[in-house]
């Protein structure tokens, strides 16, 4: 990925949830649900180069399995984020984001142990 693709990544990621009808979010709440989905997305990114360099695959193009894995993990967000929007009534706080990213964090853990 180029310089600046967490940005845009970023970006496309607010266009989206302004588009969940009824949301209301404060821009500093909406940057940080956004920065720490985006940061989650990475994350599960890397482990996953992690796991195919450390079992021998080989990849020819890192950027990309980089791509796809993002394209992977960032509509599950999005849609979680949605889901979870709605369920605050459309109305986040700032304590609402740890209680966000927590229920992401134990969906991934719970989706990977299934």
């Amino acid at each position: 990925m180029r310089v600046g693709g967490t940005t845009i990544i970023g970006k496309a990621l607010i266009s989206a949830i302004k588009t969940i009808p009824g949301l209301n979010i404060a821009g500093a709440v909406l940057n940080a649900v956004v920065a720490s989905s985006v940061t989650f997305a990475l994350g599960e990114t890397s482990m996953n180069l992690f796991e195919k360099v450390y079992s021998g695959e080989e990849l020819t193009d890192v950027e990309q399995s980089v791509t796809e894995s993002i394209n992977k993990f960032l509509p599950d967000i999005i849609l979680f984020l949605s889901e979870y929007i709605k369920s605050k009534n459309g109305k986040l706080s700032k304590e609402n984001i740890i209680e966000f990213v927590s229920k992401l964090l134990e969906k991934t853990v719970a989706k990977k142990t299934k």
